[in-house]
């Protein structure tokens, strides 16, 4: 029997204020208390840790009031979790739903063919379009023989990166398997979850990947013009581009005026054209000073 193409969450990691003990945090989330136990030592600040025996997620508790709790769910704890008949996208919108904090979310393709061996030979040949602004390739050799290829596409640093590898050659599996994952963070990661949660896991992953790498035929100097080359358009299944987008960061008034004037004053000029007066912006003003929040009155 042949495997399919997967589409799965391969790591999720969150932070909560909600629940000031810990105990009550796992039973919210379905987690068997019992099957926790403390670890030596916390990480990432907080002072305490505590893992599943089970399924190896890892709970740190303790540090600030502006830590609150992290829950780590690792590739391999995800896995663990659904041979257990969890749902991973269930959980995934209890955390959006809660307004928490995801900190990564990982979502990947697992190919079960040598898809790995086409998409290096486009890379090797600069046959791709890609929104990221860096790349590498790093190739395991054993002696004079490759033990497997990863590409990675964006920083680690940044708030999404793609990473293209051979899942075979890692896992020491006798048939190939490819997997092709999105590591995201911060803004982007909240985004993305709430894409999963309108459009679905599938849908979601394939229209970020038609908007940030595509492998084309390429018969142009202009790579971008380039026809996308029919396994990698089979993979994607024509999905629509999905774009993430993030506002600059504005640290001062200068800063907000100078994106107002750019986003916001065509809106403006057409509502105050169009009511042939400016009793809608008296209103919106009035209603912005009652909702300025901390950031706000920090940046006078």
């Amino acid at each position: 029997m042949k495997n399919e193409d997967k589409i799965v969450i391969d790591w999720l990691s969150w932070t909560c204020k909600k629940f000031e003990d810990v105990k009550e945090l796992l039973n919210y989330f379905n987690f068997d208390s019992m099957d926790f136990s403390v670890l030596p030592k916390g990480q990432y600040g907080y002072l305490k840790s505590l893992m599943s025996t089970d399924t190896k997620i890892r709970v740190n508790y303790e540090g600030t009031e502006e830590m609150g709790i992290n829950v780590i769910i690792s590739g391999s704890s995800c896995r663990l979790l659904e041979g257990q008949g969890f749902d991973l996208v269930e959980l995934l919108l209890l955390i959006v739903a809660n307004d928490f904090t995801i900190t990564r979310l990982d979502i990947a393709l697992d190919s079960y063919t040598d898809l790995i061996k086409k998409i290096v030979k486009k890379y090797d040949k600069y046959e791709y379009v890609s929104k990221f602004k860096s790349t590498k390739k790093i190739e395991n050799k054993k002696g004079n023989k490759s033990d497997g290829v990863t590409l990675y596409f964006g920083s680690r640093t940044s708030g999404i990166m793609l990473r293209i590898y051979d899942k075979q050659a890692e896992q020491k599996t006798e048939k190939p398997w490819t997997r092709i994952e999105f590591e995201i963070k911060k803004e982007y990661a909240k985004d993305v979850a709430q894409l999963i949660g309108q459009k679905g896991l599938g849908e979601t992953f394939k229209g970020l990947l038609s908007n940030y790498l595509n492998f084309v035929v390429k018969r142009e100097n202009n790579v971008s013009r380039s026809k996308i080359c029919y396994w990698w358009k089979k993979l994607i299944d024509d999905i629509d581009k999905i774009k993430l987008y993030q506002e600059p960061k504005i640290k001062t008034v200068e800063d907000l005026k100078i994106w107002v004037k750019k986003q916001v004053s065509p809106s403006l000029a057409t509502i105050v054209q169009s009511d042939l007066g400016y009793d809608f912006i008296t209103e919106a003003l009035q209603d912005g000073a009652r909702r300025m929040k901390d950031k706000h009155y920090n940046m006078l």
